[in-house]
């Protein structure tokens, strides 16, 4: 009898023929993404970037092709042209997020910690509640030393997904930076507890315990934990070394002095080390490990695993955003209601580094793990070039419009940055001597002349064509054609005005704030014009020359919610002045009782009484 079970049934022959057919029509260029893109997926990067360029050269304005590309040349450790594609695509879509994402990744790995800071800021005020931008950027404050700002970065994941381990396990290192092990221990506590078996944290408590609060029982204890978990991480023989020192040291300091009776029994022996049973070696798996970052337009709904992005071990696929250079961590579990939380974190005092688990930079030199385990070194900075900004500038805003007529548009208002009130009042360690304080960088002003007018009705014509520009997302496109229309008529506001606008948004901080300059020359009382140059002071590091301008802002205008907010912010963090913070922060309360952020307001004012 003849079976039928490979027949097709009449009812799926129409849908598989138009499947075929729209396969067939496909064009060219999405053919290529698509193959890119699975054998982006199937782990061959190498491949992948071959499709990947014959995509983007048969879709040169698809910013999602650009995007993969620039995953497929980082994950085959083509760090320049993974570079040159994140900015393509950056520069083709200004907004897609998971461009500026991958690209603060890549300058992560590469030791640029102030342009990946510039970078996972400019995710966070793109989409303030992923949790990932968040995570990543106090990573990245912590590695640049900027302990203050990592615990804001920190307690921000902690708001978005309560208990979530790395932001905790990050907490505890910027408490070790400041000198006060008892948080941090605390921290790696508490991280431990909303996920047991979380390694980074197990394995920085007994370093904690180790060398910093010289407690050898605490430590030997919590080494042997991390040694019994499974699978052995690629650190095991250099902890299990530790661990056989430590305890032979202790077996000495309690064994009883040596005398002629009993000479012989004296000699302490070391007592074997128990440790699972060897296990057949493998490669651990990448943390936390999911699919690549790709130009989706929504954001992955909060969960306890981050977002994926790139950072990509050898032959591996991209790990997750959360960095955990120590070992892969097994599956977290769910949000659970917050348990007492550790104590508070005080302002920066002695710096004391412990290991790290976001992921190092390639490094100049290998250090071995022995040399790693001691305080003094975990956190040494290797040197990295210079820093390049990234777009996205000043506060929590959408960028200003374009200028499109005569009038200047006005800016969205910003956000207000507020650190997080203490977690707990239990007592803290003593503080150290805090350093001298550092001396604040200030800007070289250059003061330019305003000058002669030309041809304005050429110069409008250009300056046209680089709105449209400017509007289409075509960067590079705008700054040529608005930098033609100064050229033209050097009496034009309009057009440097919007040509530090797209500088700035190209992360072309300085000639962002040199076509600022020229605009405030030619019109010295634009109020927005000042108070863009006072945020991209600020994102330039020059708070205090901000803050000035952001008051010369307000001395004309007092009716500015928005400079105002940014000054008080400005007093409140960079500048550490509360006083003047509480001052324009009640001033803005006073004018506007019903603000969007008049409530986080309160909040601050309640947390830092006059």
């Amino acid at each position: 009898m003849v079976t039928t079970k490979n027949r097709i049934p009449p009812l799926f022959l129409p849908l598989l023929l138009l499947a075929l057919v729209v396969a067939g029509c496909t064009p060219r260029g999405a053919r290529a993404l698509l193959e890119g893109r699975r054998l982006l997926n199937a782990g061959d990067p190498t491949n992948a970037v071959a499709r990947l360029q014959v995509a983007t050269a048969l879709l040169p304005t698809n910013a999602v092709a650009w995007n993969y590309l620039g995953l497929a040349c980082h994950q085959a450790r083509q760090t320049t042209n993974a570079l040159a594609a994140y900015h393509k695509a950056l520069s083709l879509q200004p907004n897609l997020y998971e461009a500026r994402f991958n690209l603060g990744c890549l300058y992560f790995e590469q030791g640029r910690f102030e342009a990946a800071k510039t970078t996972f800021t400019g995710c966070t005020v793109q989409r303030p509640n992923d949790p990932a931008g968040w995570l990543w950027l106090g990573w990245t404050q912590l590695r640049g030393r900027d302990s203050v700002g990592a615990d804001r970065s920190f307690r921000e994941v902690l708001r978005l997904q309560p208990q979530q381990p790395q932001a905790l396990n990050g907490l505890g290192l910027g408490a070790l930076q400041r000198n006060r092990p008892r948080d941090a221990v605390q921290f790696f506590t508490a991280a431990l507890k909303a996920q047991p078996g979380y390694r980074p944290a197990l394995l920085n408590l007994a370093l904690t315990w180790h060398h910093s609060l010289r407690n050898p029982t605490q430590a030997l204890s919590h080494y042997r934990e991390y040694l019994a978990l499974t699978p052995r991480a690629a650190d095991w023989e250099a902890v299990n070394t530790v661990v056989r020192a430590l305890a032979q040291e202790l077996t000495q300091a309690a064994a009883p002095p040596v005398t002629p009776t009993n000479a012989v029994a004296a000699t302490p022996v070391a007592p074997p080390v128990t440790t699972p049973k060897p296990e057949p070696p493998a490669a651990p798996p990448p943390a936390a490990p999911a699919a690549p970052v790709v130009a989706k337009t929504t954001p992955p709904p909060p969960a306890p695993q981050p977002v994926t992005v790139i950072l990509p071990p050898a032959a591996k696929p991209p790990p997750a955003t959360s960095p955990a250079p120590v070992t892969p961590s097994p599956a977290p579990t769910e949000p659970q209601p917050p348990s007492p939380p550790p104590p508070s974190v005080s302002p920066p005092e002695a710096e004391v580094p412990v290991v790290s688990e976001a992921p190092p930079p390639a490094p100049e030199e290998k250090r071995g793990f022995l040399s790693r385990m001691n305080p003094v070194n975990l956190f040494r900075r290797d040197p990295k070039p210079d820093p390049r900004p990234t777009p996205l500038p000043g506060d929590r805003r959408e960028p200003p419009a374009v200028v499109t007529t005569k009038q200047v548009p006005p800016a969205v208002p910003p956000m207000v940055e507020i650190t997080p009130p203490p977690a707990s009042s239990a007592p803290a360690a003593p503080a150290a001597v805090p350093p001298a304080p550092r001396p604040v960088p200030r800007y070289t002003y250059l003061s330019p002349a305003p000058r002669a007018a030309g041809d304005h009705a050429a110069a409008e014509r250009t300056f046209t064509q680089a709105v449209e520009a400017h509007q289409a997302g075509r960067l590079t496109d705008a700054l040529r054609l608005y930098h033609a229309a100064t050229q033209t008529d050097p009496a034009m506001f309009e057009a440097y005005y919007n040509l530090g606008l797209a500088a700035s948004q190209a992360g072309q901080t300085a000639r962002s704030l040199t076509a600022y300059e020229q605009a405030l020359a030619l019109q010295p009382d634009a109020a927005e014009a000042r108070y863009n140059f006072a945020l991209g002071l600020k994102q330039a590091g020059y708070p205090a020359d901000a803050a000035n301008e952001l008051n010369r802002v307000l001395a004309a205008h007092p009716e500015h919610t928005n400079a105002r907010i940014a000054l008080a912010n400005l007093y409140a963090q960079q500048l550490g002045q509360p006083g003047k913070a509480r001052e324009h922060y009640r001033q803005v309360l006073e004018r506007d009782p019903r603000h969007p952020q008049a409530d986080t307001i309160r909040h601050w004012l309640v947390q830092n009484p006059g």
